[in-house]
């Protein structure tokens, strides 16, 4: 249903980095969109065609998935190597995402997609920007006079205040958004085959009920 990698997306992904003012990674570990970004299928998810993965892509184009290595067949190896996408195991997505937070370097995070543990990894490496020092483990007073959780506590709502996490909307999103005519061919194909099955499944019922009155 789709083309090829879609290159030309990983180039706007990399195009936006410079736009939030910072020389972010944008990463995903949302397995629809990285399906997408290199076009790839799996069947890990019972009923949809994707696999446990993540992805980050450089300011500068590059782009990395991660993901179980023995699940890929020399064909899918072949057709990322094309693409100049590295392949790194799983395992190690958090570990990458921790240490270029720590040495200084900004990571994009779509709050809406990202897991609890990847954030932490970044918030916790994170470099403490000039005069805050590193996050207190006591918990501060709120304004009722209530024990408010420890700074030190990762969530989304706080990457405004570190300076290595960029809180935006993954830009795949936008990528993906916009079809390409194997896309457009696609779903139209798609639309046409779900019509003719709801069209048998309609006079199946029709026959069935008028047999029953009969």
């Amino acid at each position: 249903m789709g083309s090829d990698v879609h290159s030309s997306p990983m180039i706007q992904c990399s195009l936006e980095v410079p736009l939030v003012g910072h020389a972010a990674v944008p990463c995903s570990d949302s397995a629809a969109l990285v399906a997408w970004l290199f076009n790839l299928r799996g069947s890990d998810v019972q009923c949809n065609p994707v696999f446990v993965s993540y992805a980050t892509v450089g300011a500068d184009g590059s782009a990395v998935l991660y993901v179980e290595q023995s699940k890929l067949t020399e064909e899918v190896k072949a057709h990322l190597k094309e693409a100049q996408v590295t392949v790194k195991d799983y395992s190690l997505f958090a570990d990458d995402v921790a240490s270029a937070t720590s040495t200084g370097k900004s990571v994009w995070l779509d709050a809406s997609k990202v897991s609890f543990a990847i954030f932490n990894a970044a918030k916790q490496a994170s470099v403490p920007s000039e005069g805050n020092g590193a996050p207190s483990s006591k918990r501060a007073k709120t304004d009722k006079g209530k024990a408010a959780a420890p700074s030190g506590a990762a969530s989304p709502a706080d990457a405004s205040s570190i300076p290595q996490i960029v809180e935006f909307a993954s830009p795949v999103n936008n990528a993906k958004a916009i079809k390409n005519d194997a896309e457009l061919d696609g779903m139209r194909e798609a639309h046409l085959r779900d019509a003719v099955a709801l069209c048998e499944l309609l006079y199946t019922l029709e026959k069935d009920v008028s047999a029953r009155q009969r």
